[in-house]
C-alpha cells in the first residue's frame, strides 16, 4: 500500500509548482538565518547586542504575519488561495531590495525585519495548496515529498550566499542577499501560473477525507448543505 500511496502522491497535480515554492521560501529562511547577523555586524555595523535581537526580529514578526496568512487563506475561495504567495513574495522581494542597496543601517535593517514579516505570510499557503491538488489518500505524502526534497534543496542556500558574497569582492553582502530577491521571484512566477490555473481538484470539497465514518460524512454533507 505505501508504493500505490507514494505513486498518486507523486501525480498530484502542479505539484512542481509547488515544490518550487517551497525550495524558494525555506531558501530565504536558511538564507537569511545563516548570513543576517553577519550582514548587519560587518556590513551596517551594528554592536553584537543590536544585531542579536535585529537578527532574531524577522522571525519574530513573520510569526503574526504567518497567523494573519492563514486568516486570509481560510476566508477566500481557494482559487484565490495563491494571492497570498503573490503578496508576500512581492513584499519580500521589494524589502530586501531595499536593504541591499538603502544607504542607511536603520533603513536596511527595518526592512530586512519587514520582509520577514511578508515571508511569513507565505508558510501557511504550502501545505493548504498540497491538501488542496493531492488526491484522496496522499495528502500526507505528498507534502513528504514536498517538504522533504524542499529542505534538501534549500540546505545548499547558504553555501550559495557566501559563494556570492565571497566572489563580490566590489559590493560586499550584495550579492549575496540578491539572491535572497531571487527566491521571491521563484515564489511569485509560480504563484501567479497557480493563479492562472485555478481548476485543479479541491481537497475537503465533494469528497470526504481518509478514514472518516458514515457519521462523520453525514455530518460533513449536512455542514456543506447548510452553507
Amino acid at each position: 500500500m505505501l508504493l500505490p500511496t507514494l505513486v498518486r502522491a507523486l501525480r498530484t497535480p502542479r505539484l512542481g509548482w509547488i515544490l518550487l515554492i517551497e525550495i524558494a521560501t525555506l531558501a530565504f529562511l536558511w538564507g537569511t538565518a545563516s548570513w543576517l547577523p553577519s550582514y548587519l555586524l560587518q556590513a551596517r555595523h551594528f554592536s553584537a547586542a543590536q544585531t542579536g535581537w535585529l537578527a532574531a526580529l524577522p522571525f519574530t514578526v513573520s510569526l503574526g504575519s504567518g497567523l494573519l496568512g492563514g486568516l486570509f487563506i481560510d476566508r477566500v475561495p481557494q482559487r484565490h488561495l495563491p494571492l497570498v504567495l503573490v503578496v508576500g513574495s512581492v513584499g519580500a522581494g521589494a524589502c530586501a531590495t531595499l536593504a541591499v542597496s538603502a544607504t542607511s543601517a536603520t533603513v536596511s535593517a527595518t526592512a530586512l525585519i519587514l520582509a520577514g514579516g511578508f515571508w511569513g505570510l507565505q508558510g501557511p499557503a504550502i501545505p493548504t495548496l498540497v491538501q488542496r491538488h493531492a488526491p484522496a489518500g496522499s495528502v500526507g505524502s505528498a507534502y513528504g515529498v514536498v517538504n522533504g526534497v524542499g529542505n534538501l534543496v534549500s540546505a545548499f542556500m547558504p553555501t550559495l550566499m557566501g559563494t556570492a558574497i565571497a566572489m563580490d569582492g566590489g559590493h560586499g553582502f550584495a550579492a549575496g542577499l540578491s539572491l535572497l530577491v531571487v527566491t521571491q521571484l521563484i515564489t511569485l512566477v509560480s504563484a501567479v501560473v497557480l493563479l492562472l490555473r485555478h481548476r485543479g481538484p479541491h481537497a475537503g470539497q465533494g469528497r470526504p477525507l481518509p478514514s472518516t465514518g458514515p457519521a462523520v460524512q453525514s455530518a460533513g454533507q449536512a455542514t456543506s448543505t447548510a452553507l
